[in-house]
Parts: structure tokens; sequence; C-alpha cells
């Protein structure tokens, strides 16, 4: 009989051949100490041309928490967190980036507000940013909205790295881009929030995937995204 499942840890990869070896490596120094062979790790490959797959595929001999799911066909992020969160077994997910600009050795530091002090999400505020200032002037304009717009008490509204439990994450109708605004997702399905200052680190290797048109497209997503919030489109 398998063991129980605490922790799921997911990642969407699109072409991080480079990030890969030390993603899982790290994880797995942080994780299997503290919950042995109870979590996974999940990769979520989006049709990378890379060689991540096979680099996947190969550390999978090594690590026997390593779960694979592939995409035939680039289908973005958003779709990468929804393939991660249907396959999640654990009773809490973790969600972080690829690129190992969030360090796998913050999880804990997620965590512990849902496994120790009965909280529903653990989200990170990334402290001292290594991203270039386009990119932080817009993440920044971002945030000031989201809070006003959806009553975040949070200060990094935009966090791609958190702990959730998982019946947060099941069952969870996201469209377009609907991953940006995950936070005010949970809030709307009545999570508990806290934030917890984490260090974030610069990109060391493979291409950064954000683009500066991202900016322009955020403002129209966004207002189709408030009236979906404001419909209840996202209630469990």
């Amino acid at each position: 009989m398998s063991e129980k499942i605490i922790v799921s840890v997911c990642s969407p990869i699109h072409n991080e051949v480079e990030n890969i070896p030390a993603l899982v490596a790290r994880v797995s120094a942080v994780m299997t100490p503290l919950f042995g062979q109870q979590w996974e790790q999940i990769l979520v490959d989006d049709a990378s041309t890379d060689g991540s797959n096979q680099c996947m595929q190969a550390l999978q001999a090594r690590f026997s928490t390593l779960k694979l799911h592939t995409h035939s066909a680039q289908m973005k992020e958003r779709a990468a967190w929804q393939t991660a969160f249907d396959h999640a077994c654990g009773d809490v997910v973790v969600l972080m980036a690829g690129d190992l600009q969030a360090p796998p050795e913050e999880i804990p530091k997620l965590l512990k507000p849902v496994l120790h002090e009965g909280l529903d999400v653990g989200t990170g505020f990334r402290q001292n940013r290594k991203d270039g200032f386009y990119y932080w002037l817009a993440t920044r304009l971002l945030n000031a909205g989201m809070r006003l717009a959806f009553d975040l008490n949070v200060k990094d509204a935009s966090s791609s790295f958190f702990a959730v439990r998982r019946k947060f994450v099941q069952r969870l109708p996201m469209i377009e881009n609907d991953h940006r605004y995950i936070l005010a997702i949970f809030k709307q399905r009545n999570a508990t929030i806290k934030e917890v200052a984490c260090h974030h680190a610069a990109r060391v290797t493979g291409q950064s995937h954000y683009k500066k048109t991202k900016v322009l497209h955020a403002i129209p997503e966004i207002f189709r995204f408030y009236m979906r919030y404001k419909a209840g489109h996202y209630h469990l």
C-alpha cells in the first residue's frame, strides 16, 4: 500500500532544460527530510522543444517522488497549472515556477501557515526582487490594482509561489490567464490567506518567458476577470 501524500510540489515547465536538474534536486533536498516518501513533485511539460522532457524522464530514475505530465502541444501557463492541480494527490499543493527564481529552500515558510497554523494559503512575498525595472514596475502596478479591486490584504497580489489546501484548487474553472489572479480566486473561495516574506533570486540560466506586451494585454484581461469575479464564477 502506497503512503499517503501530504504535499504536492508543482511546477509548469517550458524550455527549462538547464534549470530542471537543480530544481528537482533542491526540492527533493528540502522535502524528503521533512516528509520522507509522503510527498510528490509534479512537473508539467508544456511541449518543450529543448530536451526538457527527456531530462525529466531521466531524472525519474533517480527521484522516485518525481511525476511528469506532458502536453502534446503548447497550452501556456494557465493550462499547465490546471494539469498540475488536476493530478496533485497531496493534502496541500505548492506551486512554484521552474526557473528557480523562487528558491525551493523557502517552501517550508509557505507550508507553515497551512500545516501548523490552520490557515488555507501561505503565499510568498518576493523580497528584494531581482527582475528588471520594466517588469518590477509592471508588477507594482498590477499588485496595486489587484489589492484595490479585490480587497486583497497582501503586498504581492500576483505571487505564483504559494501553498494551498488542495480543495481550493479542485474543480477550478480557470480561463484566459486567470492563474495570474489566483489569490483573488482563493479569496472568493473563502480561503484564509497569510503572506510570508521570501527570498527572490535572479534567473541564472534559460530564457525568461515574460514579454513586455503582457502588460498591455493585462488591462482588458483584468477587466474581464473582474466581471467573472463579481458574478461569482470562482465560488466553490
